[in-house]
């Protein structure tokens, strides 16, 4: 008796994956720790390094190392931070520790213990200060750059920080000065009439009266006999104080002073000259500023019993100080001298969260008590556009209430002169702001999707965004501004993220592979530790599960990522895609998992009986690896024993020259070459089956395909193309 019915099946074409029932090869049901390269080819290949290298806490030529060791900075690492300045200066990697704040300075190896440089906050004594998250961190690190500075927001309630290269300050003004302290003429008392004119005094004689040039004169008054002598008007003046720091912000003014103010007087006889009636003000108590203020702006109003028609009383500039130490000077400049009016600034929220540069401004938001709030930084300064400067009115609430701001990305939706775009992430919606500076405007794309997190979402080439929160994946569309579902495929492993912890997950993007990872935790861990991999040319997803992580960061230009993370029990800063001789890891173990199939033709599921011959494994070579091929039978996931190994290279191929065991001027090196091997599996299933590679090493596979023999049909009584 023979079976005349041979069937062949592609089953291992899947680039994605997808919890499927039953798949036609070209959807897996699990890819784990493999890559696409730009060929489409899977790809388990793996390198990675320590940024900083244990060998360099050595210090003597000696070939051993032993104690050597990493540092312990990098144990601690909560952000890492690389910023380009372009031709204004060398790149920087920088790392936010709970310890402070670090610089990446490799040419100080040589001569101490780290490759590390502290950056330094400098209190108002000029002495140095490690600067840390100071309460329980809400979310991850926020960096943004712009220019030549770089922002820090803890997001653990305390004040947010700004790098210039060299220091650290704090972020803007998140208090205003005190009102300063005035001294100006005062009544002499009741002087009769041939007193003040004896002693040349008058009405403004006493206090602080030094002739300046401030007061009102009028040239038309008379005495009580009609002679036209002129005067000085009474008059009231109020005074506030500004803070200025190095990058041009302001803070807000000083409360009101109390007022300094001048008596109506006639001129006399004796005083003929009326600029000797006007008079200077003493203005003392001008408070310094915290660390980073260059100056101080002095305020005052005209004199506010001579205003005309309409004329509020604003404030004026009156005087820049361009130090931090003065704390008095003597103001005798004339109302007709004053400055423009003053915009007020704002005080400052000390504990906002998120931070975003758009449009040219700095967009802040999101605080305990403010949940839904932005506020944009000022474009019209004197310095021009200052990111910590933030007028008193420029804020808004983002409705309606869809929860707490979670995030933010800059896009472009749709096209022209407008199509620039603030999107708003908040727990259950999509919000965005655009327009223009100042008259910025919001408006609701989505309510349902939310962002978990702020570091959970990425803008990938094509100009969408993929971000994650309300327990699955989205992608934006930026021509339409459509929101789609596109976890569904990976509900079930979706369903076990942990959701309190998800807030602090991370993702970055890696453009050779096209991939955009998202690092979060699974199940009851605290800690990121599986990696959701979107892959935006085949559209669908694929997992790793190597690293735990807490931050990330992808320099594209050197196609290399940066992750601070424990990798093989070593926690410290690693180099994705790169490696050096003699630094040994345990390689993550790759894992391609076909969809269910059948041999049968019909529905899926039925109970064909069918005789599995072989199995054809297409590939790369890769070098002298292997793999292990396993057969799951019956919709049943239990642990079977491996049917047969797999080769990373043609098994008949056993001359082939490799890398550190081939000879020079021996042997001839050459390309990798495509090739093909058949593995037996002779397993005998009634339903469906499952293939399954598993490898720890380097492997390449271009798709997979079973033969075998349909023994009998649901409804056949004997064997398939049987003679009987």
């Amino acid at each position: 008796m023979g079976w005349k019915k041979k069937v062949a099946l592609p089953v291992g074409y899947g680039r994605v994956m997808a919890e499927m029932p039953q798949s036609d090869g070209t959807i897996a049901y699990e890819i784990v720790n493999f890559s696409v390269d730009d060929r489409g080819l899977l790809d388990s290949s793996f390198r990675i390094m320590p940024l900083h290298p244990k060998e360099w806490g050595v210090f003597s030529t000696s070939e051993s190392f032993a104690g050597a060791s990493y540092p312990t900075e990098l144990f601690r690492v909560l952000a890492i931070g690389f910023f380009d300045f372009g031709m204004s200066g060398r790149p920087e990697i920088v790392f936010v520790t709970t310890d402070g704040i670090r610089r990446f300075a490799p040419w100080q190896r040589s001569t101490s213990n780290t490759a590390l440089e502290p950056i330094y906050y400098y209190d108002f004594d000029n002495n140095p200060v490690e600067i840390s998250p100071t309460g329980k961190r809400e979310f991850p690190v926020q960096i943004e750059q712009v220019g030549k500075y770089v922002y820090f927001s803890f997001c653990d309630g305390g004040v947010s920080w700004v790098w210039d290269g060299e220091k650290l300050r704090k972020f803007g003004y998140t208090a205003k000065p005190p009102p300063p302290i005035l001294q100006g003429p005062s009544h002499t008392g009741n002087l009769t009439t041939a007193d003040v004119n004896a002693l040349l005094n008058g009405a403004n004689a006493g206090g602080f009266c030094f002739p300046g040039r401030i007061g009102s004169l009028e040239n038309d008054w008379t005495d009580s006999s009609g002679n036209i002598l002129g005067g000085v008007d009474e008059g009231l003046w109020n005074y506030y104080v500004v803070w200025e720091n190095e990058a041009g912000a302001y803070s807000a003014m000083s409360d009101i002073s109390s007022p300094v103010r001048m008596n109506r007087e006639v001129a006399t006889s004796a005083r003929v000259n009326l600029y000797r009636l006007t008079r200077s003000f003493w203005v003392g108590n001008i408070g310094t500023g915290p660390e980073g203020t260059v100056a101080r702006i002095i305020l005052r109003t005209p004199n506010l019993r001579r205003l005309g028609a309409g004329d509020p009383g604003s404030p004026r500039l009156l005087k820049r100080i361009p130090n931090n130490l003065s704390t008095e000077f003597i103001d005798d400049i004339p109302d007709g001298e004053l400055g423009p009016i003053w915009d007020d600034r704002a005080v400052l929220p000390r504990d906002f969260y998120f931070m975003k540069n758009f449009s040219g401004s700095m967009f802040i938001m999101r605080t305990d008590d403010s949940s839904s709030r932005v506020w944009w930084s000022e474009q019209t300064n004197v310095f021009g556009p200052t990111p910590e400067s933030f007028m008193k009115n420029h804020w808004m609430d983002v409705f309606p209430e869809t929860g707490a701001i979670t995030g933010t990305a800059s896009v472009r939706l749709g096209s022209g002169d407008n199509a620039s775009t603030l999107l708003i992430f908040k727990e259950s919606a999509v919000h965005a702001i655009g327009g223009q500076y100042p008259s910025f405007q919001s408006a609701s794309i989505r309510i349902g999707p939310g962002l978990a997190g702020p570091n959970l979402v990425q803008t990938v080439p094509d100009g969408s965004v993929v971000f994650y929160g309300s327990n699955t994946f989205w992608r934006l569309d930026p021509a339409s501004g459509e929101v789609d579902d596109i976890g569904s495929t990976i509900r079930k492993r979706l369903s076990r993220i942990n959701p309190l912890y998800a807030r602090y997950g991370v993702s970055w993007i890696e453009k050779k592979t096209a991939e955009v990872f998202f690092a979060l935790p699974l199940d009851d861990s605290e800690e990121n530790n599986i990696q959701f991999v979107f892959d935006y040319r085949y559209k669908g997803w694929r997992i790793r599960e190597d690293f735990n992580i807490t931050h990330a960061v992808s320099i594209p230009r050197h196609d290399i990522t940066l992750v601070a993370g424990t990798y093989d029990d070593l926690t410290t800063v690693w180099v994705r895609n790169r490696g050096y001789e003699g630094f040994y890891f345990t390689h993550p173990t790759a894992k391609y998992s076909s969809g269910w199939f059948s041999l049968a033709e019909g529905p899926v599921g039925f109970a064909s009986t069918y005789h599995l011959t072989d199995l054809v494994v297409t590939g790369e070579e890769r070098g002298k690896n292997t793999g292990s091929v396993y057969v799951y039978k019956e919709w049943d996931l239990s642990t079977v024993p491996a049917a047969d190994i797999v080769y990373a290279a043609h098994p008949e191929e056993d001359s082939i020259p490799y890398y550190a065991t081939a000879k020079w001027d021996n042997e001839a090196w050459r390309s990798e070459k495509f090739f093909q091997q058949r593995v037996g599996l002779d397993s005998h299933i009634t339903g469906v089956g499952r293939i399954e590679i598993q490898t720890s090493s380097s492997f390449c596979l271009y798709g997979m395909d079973v033969y075998g023999n349909v023994v009998a049909t649901p409804s056949g009584r004997v064997p398939e193309g049987s003679s009987s």
